[in-house]
């Protein structure tokens, strides 16, 4: 088995794994720290992600990694991961989601909206006062005063994420329209 140590939303975790790519995608993370819990990939596991997937979205993946097992091995962590922090008031949030004066904010809404879109637009509008924490898939730790959002791995195509967190200040929920406008909602 292959091991590393990681650092997500707070907690250090040990990844036993059967393939050294999840490793490699999970390198920006890397602690030296003890590990709060340990999570292990198994091939029934992989075997697993590996059914929840139709045949034609199996083939492409083939076309672009030798080894599918290694390549679904690092959704396999992911879910087993998001799991085991659920038990640290954390979850694993669709959204984009970036940093400005120290504050979070993220932009959810169904996939082909336009999340990655309207965070990029934050970035071109005010440059380096944005960072984007992650694109697809950030860590959420709620706590008793505040929610936080967390970088990942897990980041979607264009593998934008930083090992960052903020405390969260704002979230939007994202619709398509001929008109750009917000509307507060009420708490």
């Amino acid at each position: 088995m292959k091991k590393g140590v990681y650092k997500f939303a707070g907690q250090i975790v040990e990844i036993l794994s059967n393939y050294s790519e999840v490793h490699k995608f999970c390198e920006d993370y890397e602690s030296t720290e003890k590990p709060n819990f340990k999570i292990i990939t198994t091939q029934e596991e992989i075997n697993y992600e590996q059914s929840l997937y139709d045949e034609a979205f199996l083939r492409k993946i083939k076309r672009f990694h030798k080894n599918i097992d290694s390549y679904l091995e690092i959704y396999v962590a992911g879910r087993l991961l998001t799991n085991k922090l659920l038990n640290y008031d954390t979850i694993m949030f669709h959204c984009s989601s970036l940093k400005m004066n120290d504050d979070g904010y993220l932009f959810t809404a169904p996939s082909g909206t336009g999340k990655s879109t309207h965070a990029q637009l934050w970035k071109k509008l005010y440059g380096d006062k944005v960072t984007i924490i992650n694109d697809d898939k950030p860590f959420i730790k709620i706590t008793d005063t505040n929610a936080i959002v967390y970088g990942s791995p897990w980041c979607g195509k264009e593998q934008r994420h930083s090992n960052i967190s903020a405390k969260i200040k704002g979230i939007c929920i994202l619709e398509r329209s001929l008109k750009n406008f917000i509307i507060p909602i009420s708490p």
